[in-house]
């Protein structure tokens, strides 16, 4: 065979065989593509489903948001405290209607916020001003912040002493919010909001933070008798 023919030869073999190389490749870099792709959304389907709880709880249960899209509004002042039940600190079930007859400040919390922390040592600070217009607290844990039962409420306790919280007073109660109550009450889950709930059951003040908003709390309490 000549050295032409040979050539000739050579790059007809190259062509006949490039295609297919090149063919192979660009399956390859597209199946890898497809296969990235997939694991994304498996994780985000994943990462979507823990953070929704993986427990069997509703959007609702967490996020606040209901089936439609839209999110629960919580109660507002001049409406009636909604019923719903908490665990107090000695483990028994209490009732929000048996907060009536007495004002009371019904304020959510969490052990992971930083700003709960500050307003229970303003709170503590303030607590003689905010009793003498007759007010009760009831601070209750959020639900799904602290661990079930017990030991929950021996966190929330250890949290509120840690902060100059008094425990052990008839004034400042303690407790743990039902899933219902923290639903209804707080359905974004934000801790260190409150309510001051007159004594007839109807809510006066809604705000949050006490320790940026304690100025407006007690006015607010001046005119809850």
């Amino acid at each position: 065979m000549s050295q032409a023919d040979s050539a000739s030869h050579s790059k007809q073999n190259h062509s006949k065989y490039q295609p297919e190389i090149t063919s192979g490749h660009w399956r390859k870099r597209t199946f890898g593509g497809t296969g990235i792709a997939i694991l994304l959304v498996v994780a985000i389907i994943l990462g979507l489903h823990y953070a929704n709880g993986s427990s069997g709880s509703t959007a609702a249960d967490r996020s606040g948001k209901t089936s439609a899209g839209s999110f629960l509004q919580p109660p507002q002042p001049g409406q009636r405290a909604p019923g719903g039940t908490f665990i107090t600190s000695t483990g028994s079930t209490a009732t929000i209607a048996s907060l009536r007859g007495k004002p009371t400040m019904v304020w959510f919390v969490a052990d992971s916020c930083a700003g709960c922390a500050a307003s229970i040592s303003v709170v503590a600070s303030n607590l003689e001003r905010i009793t003498n217009e007759g007010i009760q607290i009831l601070t209750l844990g959020l639900y799904g912040a602290f661990p079930p039962g017990k030991t929950g409420i021996a966190k929330l306790l250890k949290f509120g002493r840690a902060h100059g919280g008094q425990t052990n007073t008839s004034t400042w109660r303690w407790g743990m919010a039902t899933r219902k109550l923290s639903i209804t009450y707080d359905p974004l889950h934000t801790p260190d909001e409150y309510l001051l709930i007159g004594p007839n059951g109807h809510i006066r003040y809604r705000n949050d933070t006490p320790s940026f908003t304690m100025p407006q709390l007690l006015a607010a309490g001046a005119h809850l008798k």
